[in-house]
């Protein structure tokens, strides 16, 4: 029964196969790693359209302070000009008192919007700042679990691999006829198994007792022996 010894083996190689396959396709690695690059991607993009608002408070921030530097000059130049005695009518004097006043109201306006515009990018900074540090606690739990899955993956190649060469020394050591009676058979049942170990008089593809002529046939040890009632080629251990 050596043939079928080999197929015997070449079929239980499969089955380690395909669940080394359905383990690769499983691995919790891919949906944890896929859940971390979502969330990376989302925080890179949270992170990008603070920056972006952080540049435009910093613009208008600078507009406003250019904007008070104006004023300010502006009340210095009328000061010189009211305290200096250019100025004699006293209407003229009321309207440049007047602007002065004015003038004033806008410079601390414009410094009370500066004080929000920097508060507000002080805020942004540390939301970015924090945004950065989650970013890089998480781009660490991606690479280590990335390495873990890598590892476990490499390892899973190199055993698919020594199936496939183990598979290929069995196949050179069975007849081709055999071979190809065993893939018919694989082709008729749903586990796709063509070989069946008798145990206690019951075949372990269909789970039936086999008749007391073939169990008599089976003591001789022949080199083809098939279940009466599925049909599989038989290994009589």
């Amino acid at each position: 029964m050596t043939g079928i010894k080999h197929l015997w083996e070449l079929q239980t190689l499969e089955e380690e196969k395909l669940d080394l396959e359905r383990k690769a396709r499983t691995f919790p690695e891919v949906r944890e790693l896929k859940m971390l690059k979502a969330d990376i991607e989302e925080n890179q993009a949270k992170i990008q359209v603070m920056k972006d608002e952080l540049v435009q408070i910093k613009r208008n921030l600078k507009q406003e302070e250019s904007g008070i530097m104006l004023l300010k000059e502006k009340m210095e130049k009328a000061s010189t000009q009211l305290y200096s005695g250019e100025i004699t009518n006293a209407k003229e004097l009321e309207t440049a008192e007047k602007n002065m006043e004015i003038n004033k109201e806008k410079v601390e306006e414009a410094e009370d919007r500066a004080l929000v515009l920097m508060e507000q990018a002080e805020k942004a900074e540390e939301q970015i700042k924090q945004l950065l540090k989650d970013l890089d606690t998480k781009k660490g739990q991606f690479r280590e679990l990335n390495k873990s899955y890598t590892e476990r993956k490499a390892g899973l190649a190199r055993a698919l691999e020594e199936h496939e060469a183990r598979n290929k020394k069995l196949v050179e050591k069975i007849d081709p006829q055999l071979m190809q009676k065993f893939f018919k058979l694989c082709g008729r049942f749903d586990d796709k198994k063509g070989v069946a170990l008798l145990e206690n008089g019951v075949c372990s593809g269909c789970h039936m007792s086999v008749s007391f002529d073939l169990l008599k046939q089976s003591k001789n040890k022949p080199k083809e022996l098939m279940c009466d009632n599925c049909g599989r080629l038989l290994l009589v251990e």
